[in-house]
């Protein structure tokens, strides 16, 4: 598929809208998929097949059950994909479970409503997200279905509050197989995000070395303690250790008096930290 059913403003995609007028979503026929993949196969021994669309599921039930059929008598491997909560359905997770589904990738982005509504412009609830991890987590049993979590951070619209509503979401989702992925907020030329970064001093207008600057791996926009946080849970939810930790625990590292306290320490070093525990 080429195309999305979004126009984040951080997207490319939302660039190509604005070049070609439409947001055209184009399909690939089964027939044509499976084919492409069968070449592939004949070239290379993969193990497994990952369909980058950005939203798999926008296919109808009928579409979906041709290239399951087709799929399992032809390819018969491990399958990943892209989903959105706008049209994630358990009945089509059921479907592609039957061909070997084993990983769904789910971008939630940010908890907090404000910044999906007033920053990013992406048209999904936060309340649906939630419902839809909560559906995918059934179906989950050992390590047969990986759900993979995307979220933005270091992102320098958020408050505090935005972050925290974040992390307690984070706090909740079980440990392994539900992968937690982060990454730092990039502003691309010729989006809306980039355009009002510009316009509000938090970049410079596009040169190559700034853009390089982008692809970051220690906090900068976002210098403080409640991100770093992030960074921490996202490591004990890795290595399954976020469920032995009791959950006032967790609810007093958000505290107000714990905040406040982190506060007096300077912002290098929540810098030097993050670095320390990305690498980790």
């Amino acid at each position: 598929m080429r195309g999305c059913p979004h126009r984040c403003t951080y997207c490319n995609n939302v660039r190509l809208i604005s070049m070609f007028g439409n947001n055209h979503i184009r399909f690939k026929g089964v027939d044509k998929s499976i084919e492409e993949i069968e070449q592939a196969l004949a070239l290379h021994p993969y193990n497994g097949v990952w369909i980058s669309d950005d939203d798999f599921f926008l296919r109808s039930k009928s579409v979906i059950e041709d290239y399951v059929e087709k799929y399992k008598s032809r390819i018969g491997l491990p399958l990943g994909m892209q989903v959105s909560a706008n049209n994630y359905t358990n009945e089509k997770l059921e479907i592609l479970m039957d061909a070997g589904l084993i990983g769904i990738m789910l971008g939630v982005q940010s908890r907090s409503q404000r910044i999906m509504n007033e920053v990013f412009d992406r048209k999904v609830s936060v309340a649906r997200a939630r419902k839809v991890v909560n559906e995918i987590k059934a179906y989950q049993n050992g390590d047969d279905l990986r759900l993979i979590l995307d979220f933005i951070i270091d992102n320098p619209y958020e408050n505090e509050n935005d972050i925290i509503q974040t992390y307690k979401f984070i706090c909740d989702l079980p440990d392994k197989p539900t992968v937690i992925k982060m990454f730092s907020l990039a502003f691309y030329p010729g989006t809306p995000l980039y355009d009002k970064a510009v316009k509000d001093g938090y970049i410079t207008p596009f040169n190559e070395e700034s853009l390089r600057y982008f692809f970051r791996n220690t906090l900068t926009f976002q210098r403080n303690y409640v991100t770093f946080l992030l960074l921490v849970i996202k490591y004990l939810h890795r290595k399954g250790l976020r469920s032995k930790i009791p959950a006032f625990i967790l609810d007093l590292l958000v505290s107000r008096p714990v905040i406040f306290v982190m506060r007096i320490f300077p912002k290098s070093l929540w810098v030097y930290l993050s670095h320390f525990r990305r690498g980790a």
